[in-house]
């Protein structure tokens, strides 16, 4: 099953997976952010993160590779009269066209090499001086039997290291690169004690 069908499936059941919440990390982050600035937010499936910085002021980009969740996002900008930019694309085939003032992602689990390549895009996607601020849950979160979600493959989990390694430290400098535990309350998707790994790094 492609990217595209395994998340139209899961965005097709009824309510929203990670509920209507943005997420805590990239929300008490947003001081990094200027003010009515421009953000892309990848990987944003039903766009709770979208909603919210559209909500506050914020000029926003989503981008997905599920029309199904594409569509829930916009029913919600429709009802709530925001403006949001969607874009469907898998992130195999996405290429920047222009630079942001943030880039975010919450459990956004991705395969090598897509994901080193992702990265590389997404800081090709910031201006000199702009915030990448991400979260994914960690290797641990499947080691160690969390029981609040997220791939059930190694592979697709983080370890900060590794995640260390798909950057380049002369493009960008890493503020925050974390692991740690914490309680998550995100719809029926995210729910308990989880294992995290938060990232924020600003572009040289």
């Amino acid at each position: 099953m492609n990217q595209q069908n395994r998340w139209n499936e899961k965005f097709s059941k009824e309510g929203f997976m990670y509920g209507l919440q943005p997420n805590a990390f990239i929300k008490d982050k947003l001081s990094l952010i200027p003010p009515k600035g421009s953000v892309l937010c990848l990987a944003e499936g039903e766009g709770r993160n979208a909603i919210y910085l559209a909500q506050l002021g914020f000029a926003v980009e989503a981008l997905d590779a599920s029309d199904v969740g594409l569509h829930k996002l916009m029913q919600r900008a429709e009802q709530e009269s925001l403006n949001i930019e969607t874009t469907l694309a898998d992130l195999e085939n996405w290429q920047p066209n222009k630079q942001y003032d943030a880039v975010i992602a919450s459990f956004m689990h991705l395969p090598e090499p897509l994901r080193t390549k992702s990265f590389k895009k997404a800081v090709e996607a910031l201006k000199v001086g702009s915030y990448m601020i991400m979260e994914f849950f960690s290797q641990d979160q499947m080691r160690q039997g969390f029981p609040s979600g997220g791939p059930k493959d190694l592979s697709l989990l983080y370890d900060p290291q590794e995640l260390r390694n798909c950057f380049d430290e002369k493009e960008v400098e890493i503020i925050q690169l974390s692991q740690e535990e914490d309680i998550l309350d995100e719809g029926w998707g995210h729910q308990g004690a989880a294992s995290l790994v938060r990232l924020i790094l600003q572009k040289r």
